[in-house]
């Protein structure tokens, strides 16, 4: 997956916990409807995951078929230019059934990333002797401090990167 990806993903997968957030916040099918703050609250992130999907790149696509990166667009478009025309009882339905799945495989994707990561930290780690720091605060200072993948570098930079953060 490209570094681009990477971050697109993790983005994705927060936009997912942000509608978690507003249906944990303001209820039900009923409330959606009735509550515009509620519907604001839910569907802005979903047009952000949509944008975001217009930028995965071609190679992700194809390895994740299973997410409709399509749909993902054509939702967010629907919100962005049909906002007086919404069936807000499909898009409850978008919200509590094909959102989960998507976080899910999202998050499966994400969790798979990490491990290899974390692995490679480790390995790198070993194989230098570098001692007094652990892979997942490594990882962590990377991939959450910069946004950048740990598979931008490579295992010589990596080295001398996690040095850095060790001193």
């Amino acid at each position: 997956m490209k570094n681009r990806d990477d971050a697109l993903i993790r983005k994705i997968n927060e936009y997912c916990e942000e509608v978690e957030a507003a249906i944990d916040c303001f209820g039900d099918k009923e409330e959606f409807q009735n509550n515009k703050v509620f519907r604001n609250a839910a569907c802005m992130p979903i047009m952000q995951i949509g944008e975001l999907c217009k930028l995965i790149s071609d190679e992700l696509r194809n390895e994740e078929c299973e997410i409709d990166w399509k749909g993902w667009c054509g939702i967010r478009d629907i919100l962005a230019h049909q906002y007086t025309n919404i069936d807000y009882k499909k898009t409850w339905g978008i919200l509590t059934e094909d959102l989960p799945a998507l976080k899910e495989r999202v998050s499966a994707i994400l969790k798979e990333k990490d491990t290899a990561s974390l692995e490679r930290i480790g390995r790198v780690i070993r194989e230098n002797g570098i001692d007094e720091v652990d892979s997942e605060s490594v990882f962590h200072r990377i991939v959450d401090g910069t946004g950048i993948s740990v598979d931008m570098f490579s295992d010589k930079k990596l080295c001398e990167l996690i040095r850095t953060i060790n001193q």
